[in-house]
């Protein structure tokens, strides 16, 4: 943007330092009423050197050595510079880039929110990858667990099996015995008492040994079962964890999946956007290259000009100086005061950009800013923030003349502000000033409006810019965008 500015800039140094000039509809003059000097001063505490526009004779400076004798005895030279054209084109770029990094902070901010969801999002999806992980080795110990009781079942079974046989076999040969006769007669084949009473105790033992192995048949069946049912129980808990975590998984890859189509979209979209401000770029770049050529081919400065043109080269130095400074200490995450000076000087009359006339001859004279033509009451405002070190209020005559008026050196009505660093811009011919010495102005502030006071032929706002007491063409140093 910084570059499209001072393109523009050029732009206008180009025509107005050609001599262009539009006179004004002659008024009648008006009686001098002039009482009492109305200059005020304020005295800073600063290095920028100070000034006098009464003593300093800072518009209208003798110079016999500048321009042709056509140019000084011109006293109208053909044309005047209207200026809107590039403020709007300058606002239409300025304006479609501002857009272009409104989007482009939607982008990254959207990106850095994507960014955040993908790594919450994978986070989840590793801790159930990790879950999974944990499951699968449970489950490979519950299957060696499986096996292992499959093994214990089979044996178990094997034995149930087998005592069942016996038990059967058993059955078979008391059946065949007789049954309870069988038992009967064991009794009485004794040879005495004493002998049956052993043969009732042996018939009782056999009884309940059938009568536990019956219960140990039941208790193995039992505990049979229950193991089956344990381990059915963990395969079937397993088998359900592992569907969960299965479905979490899938859920949260297709979860992965949307945010990285949507972090891609904005990607795409980040990277058009920065395209385009590149296509504004470019053409930036190559309106600056057409508009310096034509300022090459067309205009050159005359040798007596040779002061100012070092005095530019110093402050552009100046400048980047200041702005590199300033850009630094952002850098260290200090914080700017709004009111600070940051050494842009802004176009000084917002919505009026007719430019009647700029640096260079001018009736014999050197004119060492530029004119901007507009209407009575027009809005000035402060070129950049600063301190007000000196105005005028004591011309009256503010309209129209073809010679000075003699009030404030030539000015009229004025206000001068102190920027630092040695940089001044002065606003003259105010038909009312809104400010006083000492008063801390900030870029953009009303300080008071266009008139036609002191040497003018019209309503309109000469402004000038000095850098260490030399004056600077305005036109290569103020940013014109509306």
């Amino acid at each position: 943007m910084k570059q499209l500015k001072r393109a523009a800039a050029l732009a206008a140094a180009f025509v107005m330092s050609a001599g262009m000039f539009s006179g004004y509809a002659e008024e009648a003059p008006a009686e001098d009423t002039a009482g009492q000097s109305t200059v005020a001063e304020y005295e800073p505490v600063s290095s920028t050197p100070d000034f006098d526009p009464e003593n300093d004779d800072f518009e209208y400076k003798s110079d016999d050595e500048s321009g042709s004798e056509e140019e000084k005895d011109d006293p109208n030279p053909s044309t005047a510079l209207d200026v809107t054209p590039y403020a709007d084109r300058l606002r239409e770029i300025g304006e479609a880039q501002k857009e272009i990094d409104e989007k482009l902070q939607k982008a990254e901010q959207g990106l850095a929110a994507e960014e955040e969801i993908r790594k919450a999002v994978m986070e989840k999806l590793g801790m159930i990858k990790a879950k999974t992980g944990v499951l699968n080795s449970y489950m490979t110990r519950l299957e060696i667990s499986i096996k292992d009781n499959e093994k214990a079942i089979e044996d178990k079974q094997a034995e149930i099996d087998d005592n069942i046989e016996k038990f059967k076999r058993r059955l078979r040969a008391l059946y065949i015995a007789g049954g309870e006769e069988s038992y009967l007669s064991v009794l009485l084949s004794a040879g005495d008492f004493f002998e049956v009473l052993m043969r009732m105790e042996l018939v009782k033992r056999v009884a309940e040994h059938d009568d536990r192995f019956i219960e140990q048949l039941h208790q193995s069946k039992k505990e049979l079962e229950e193991l089956r049912s344990s381990l059915s129980k963990k395969k079937a808990d397993y088998n359900k964890q592992k569907s969960e975590l299965e479905t979490q998984q899938k859920a949260y890859e297709e979860l992965v999946a949307k945010h990285k189509e949507i972090a891609d979209e904005l990607a795409e979209e980040r990277k058009a956007l920065l395209e385009e401000n590149q296509a504004y770029i470019d053409e930036r770049k190559s309106f600056e290259a057409d508009l310096s050529g034509l300022l090459r081919s067309n205009f050159s400065d005359s040798g007596s000009d040779a002061a100012r043109q070092a005095a530019e080269l110093e402050a552009s130095a100046a400048l980047e100086n200041l702005h590199a400074r300033l850009e630094a200490r952002k850098e260290a995450g200090e914080e700017i005061p709004e009111d600070e000076c940051r050494y842009v000087f802004n176009w000084p009359c917002p919505g009026v950009y007719y430019i009647s006339y700029g640096v260079g001859a001018r009736w014999g004279k050197y004119h060492q800013g530029i004119d901007i033509s507009g209407d009575k009451y027009d809005d000035v405002v402060a070129s950049e923030s600063g301190t007000v070190i000196r105005i005028n209020t004591s011309c009256p005559h503010d309209y129209g003349k073809q010679e000075s008026c003699g009030c404030g050196g030539g000015y009229g009505n004025y206000v001068i502000i102190d920027h630092g660093n040695g940089f001044l811009t002065l606003y003259g011919h105010l038909t009312e000033v809104n400010v006083e010495p000492g008063d801390k102005v900030t870029q953009g502030q009303h300080i008071g409006y266009m008139g036609s006071t002191g040497f003018s032929t019209g309503d309109h706002l000469h402004f000038e810019i000095r850098y260490d007491g030399m004056y600077l063409n305005p036109a290569a140093f103020v940013n014109i965008e509306r």
